[in-house]
């Protein structure tokens, strides 16, 4: 009898290892967050609202976190998609998503709620697909962004957005870096760290008494 459940056991494990690692780590967690509206978080950090109509209001806590359902995934939240026949974004919906870096909202979001991505310190740029003049009448009052997070309108995706304008190589004695823009008229530089290219000097062999060491300079 033990023999049997051992060999199923193995059969079991036998054919787990076979299946494609995609298939444990694409989706990292789901829900709801509407009526008709669901939620996807990938193994790459991508959280995705997907669906049709408005998705629920969430408030945070005094640690400032949302109390969404993706709420404790706060640091695996790295960029935000919000799919084309979502209306709305629910208040602080992502408050506290300290990790999130990016995030991209269709036209067809007419409302955003209070603070809704309040207190997310990465958030460098976002991506509107309507206009301006758009964006500012659903989001004026609503503290929805940081105060430095940029909003780029009429952009689909930020992905290759930017465009290298100009690169500095670092050296030993001062930091590099490269120049980004933008068709929006953004800019930032990214700054490349020292480095130091050390050349070997000498080689010292360890005695009964002293220990050996490489040189470099």
């Amino acid at each position: 009898m033990k023999r049997k459940i051992v060999s199923v056991l193995l059969c079991v494990l036998l054919l787990a290892s076979l299946l494609p690692v995609s298939a444990f780590a694409d989706t990292t967690a789901s829900g709801t967050c509407g009526d008709n509206l669901t939620w996807t978080l990938d193994g790459d950090g991508t959280l995705t609202i997907s669906g049709t109509g408005e998705m629920a209001s969430y408030s945070f806590g005094s640690d400032g976190r949302t109390t969404a359902p993706w709420g404790k995934y706060y640091s695996l939240i790295k960029s935000v998609v919000v799919n084309d026949s979502v209306t709305s974004i629910g208040r602080s919906a992502f408050s506290g998503c300290s990790s999130l870096t990016s995030v991209t909202i269709p036209d067809s979001v007419t409302s955003i709620g209070w603070h809704a991505f309040y207190n997310c310190s990465k958030l460098m740029d976002s991506a509107f697909t309507g206009t301006e003049e758009a964006w500012n009448s659903i989001s004026k009052g609503t503290d929805a962004f940081p105060s430095f997070s940029r909003m780029h309108y009429n952009c689909p995706s930020l992905d290759g957005h930017y465009i290298a304008m100009e690169r500095k190589e670092p050296s030993c004695t001062s930091t590099g870096y490269i120049k980004y823009s933008c068709a929006c008229g953004y800019e930032f530089t990214e700054l490349l760290p020292e480095n130091h290219d050390y050349v070997f000097i000498k080689s010292v062999a360890t005695t009964c008494k002293y220990v050996g060491y490489d040189e470099y300079k």
